[in-house]
């Protein structure tokens, strides 16, 4: 009997992952180039920006870096991957979502990706009253709105934190631009 030991060894990962942190690991590559076909999933940028989306609606809060080792949030990941990926037609089209956090995830991205844009945009939602939680730099969420995070991100955009030089997340963010990304989903209970 011949064992295909690259299948066990995904599987392994698979289930250590389960066991830690309690959700599925999806490691994929957006090249096609052989050695991407060695290390993962091989799927291309459309299906790369829908597995984000449906990762980031399952978010149930914004943030940057938090918890007791200051990690990156996943909210921060994901903003990562649709500054790579995405453009700013898709931002636009996530700031009309009625999910709160998907609509701060358009006003991260947009407000990075084309501040111009960005402040035309700002009046409509400087002034949005619907409740999110945020954490930065706290091991708490604390209950903010996404007009205060737009009025947050107007007066810095990089307000989450995405260019403090923590190596871990800048290792993160070269691998992204890189083509390697390794995504997490976790269904709501």
């Amino acid at each position: 009997m011949k064992v295909n030991y690259s299948f066990c060894l995904k599987t392994f990962f698979i289930y250590v992952l389960l066991f830690h942190v309690g959700c599925i690991g999806v490691p994929f590559e957006t090249s096609t180039s052989d050695s991407a076909a060695n290390t993962g999933l091989v799927v291309s940028t459309p299906e790369v920006l829908s597995l984000a989306e449906m990762t980031l609606r399952n978010c149930q809060e914004v943030g940057g870096f938090a918890g007791l080792g200051l990690a990156p949030t996943r909210f921060l990941k994901l903003s990562v991957i649709f500054a790579v990926y995405g453009d700013t037609d898709l931002y636009v089209r996530l700031l009309s979502d009625k999910n709160p956090v998907v609509r701060a995830m358009g006003l991260t991205c947009l407000s990075q990706a084309d501040h111009g844009r960005y402040e035309q945009i700002f009046p409509k939602y400087k002034n949005d009253a619907e409740k999110l939680y945020i954490s930065i730099d706290s091991c708490q969420p604390s209950e903010s709105s996404v007009g205060e995070l737009a009025r947050s991100l107007y007066l810095d955009p990089h307000y989450l934190g995405h260019k403090l030089d923590y190596s871990d997340f800048q290792r993160y963010v070269a691998a992204v631009k890189g083509g390697k990304v390794i995504m997490t989903v976790r269904q709501r209970n």
